[in-house]
């Protein structure tokens, strides 16, 4: 994926057209050869939408305030200063809330829902502000990216508690096969365990594709596809 430096674009519109989308996939193609069934990818699809429509609500927030800053005091201060604001903490809020109404209804009524929200938000937020004159961090592409993962992560979270609640009391970990899997989750495929132990990847520990409880490795998490089955 070439650079693009948000001094090369002019519009919004320009930062997405040069940036393109080279990480995430349509919604039908992302969900496509998960090992789920219709019913799951559609639902996974829909809260994607959903999300991305906030959190590039908030790249777009961003963008705008650092083109206008930019102007006065040029990138290279920019990166200078420490804690730059380029978001009103009102806009954060708002997508807060905007993330728990959508994913109300899928997630159990737990403590975890609130902190996983902040955490989702903040760390976008937090990338960016290191990566301020890159225009990728900004564009549609990312937003798109973070939410179809984090799409995943709510589901498989989801599910994992209802199959528990179900009385299933095992689980199979699922890898696509196709040529772009990890080769640590590769190793996984295929791999049953009782409901209530991790998995071992090589990055550390996982309850479900995407689960980032356990201190595992960032590179076993990032644009993850896996997901689970259940047996009785």
């Amino acid at each position: 994926m070439a650079r693009v430096l948000l001094s090369e674009v002019r519009s919004y519109k320009d930062l997405n057209d040069k940036v393109g989308y080279t990480v995430s996939e349509p919604y039908d193609e992302y969900y496509r050869p998960m090992k789920i069934s219709k019913v799951q990818k559609s639902r996974r699809a829909d809260l994607a939408k959903r999300l991305d429509t906030i959190f590039e609500g908030l790249l777009i927030t961003a963008y705008e305030s650092q083109r206008q800053y930019s102007i006065i005091s040029g990138l290279d201060e920019i990166n200078r200063l420490s804690g730059t604001m380029v978001y009103r903490i009102e806009d954060i809020e708002e997508a807060r809330q905007e993330y728990l109404d959508a994913v109300d209804g899928i997630y159990d009524p737990d403590r975890r829902l609130p902190g996983r929200a902040d955490e989702t938000i903040y760390g976008m937020l937090a990338v960016l502000m290191r990566h301020l004159d890159d225009a990728y961090y900004y564009s549609r592409d990312r937003a798109r990216a973070i939410a179809e993962e984090e799409s995943n992560f709510v589901y498989e979270y989801s599910e994992l508690a209802e199959a528990l609640r179900a009385g299933y009391t095992r689980k199979r970990w699922n890898t696509i096969m196709d040529g772009r899997e990890r080769d640590s989750h590769a190793e996984l495929n295929g791999t049953v365990m009782p409901i209530d132990q991790p998995f071992m990847a090589r990055g550390g520990l996982l309850q479900f594709p995407g689960d980032d409880s356990m201190g595992v490795s960032d590179e076993e998490l990032v644009n993850c596809r896996c997901s689970l089955s259940y047996q009785k």
